[in-house]
């Protein structure tokens, strides 16, 4: 797929850098500029073009749909750590209070009860945080 999005980049370069020179030689650069603004949207007429951005589209339909779900099954984690450990808690993970080590274990003052809950709400933020970079 990068081969298939350089060779386009490379082509549409090549392209537009002969049109630009062919008429800047004959005509003036104003009318160089206006025939490249009509080559700019010649690389979505190659059928390689169409199937990578095609490709492209359904990965990013498929990272929303995911972010979505994640955001939905973070709300529901974030209302059981406020039943069963409290808002201070919440707050905790907020300030960097409550952190993360390697092993997935948590640092800081947490009740026994609310300790899974917190790792589960942590990981996914985690993830969440990864998805929107």
């Amino acid at each position: 797929v990068e081969k298939i999005a350089k060779r386009t980049r490379k082509t549409e370069f090549h392209f537009n850098k002969h049109i630009m020179s062919r008429n800047a030689r004959r005509k003036g650069t104003a009318a160089a500029s206006s025939n490249v603004e009509n080559v700019s949207h010649a690389p979505e007429q190659y059928p390689l073009y169409r199937t990578f951005l095609m490709r492209s589209l359904d990965r990013c339909d498929a990272e929303l749909a995911a972010l979505v779900e994640l955001n939905r099954s973070l709300h529901v984690q974030k209302a059981k750590v406020i039943e069963t450990c409290g808002e201070a808690t919440l707050l905790d993970i907020g300030q960097g209070l409550l952190q993360l080590k390697h092993d997935n274990a948590l640092e800081g003052n947490v009740p026994h009860e609310g300790q899974d809950l917190c790792i589960d709400f942590m990981l996914r933020t985690k993830l969440r945080r990864k998805i929107l970079n």
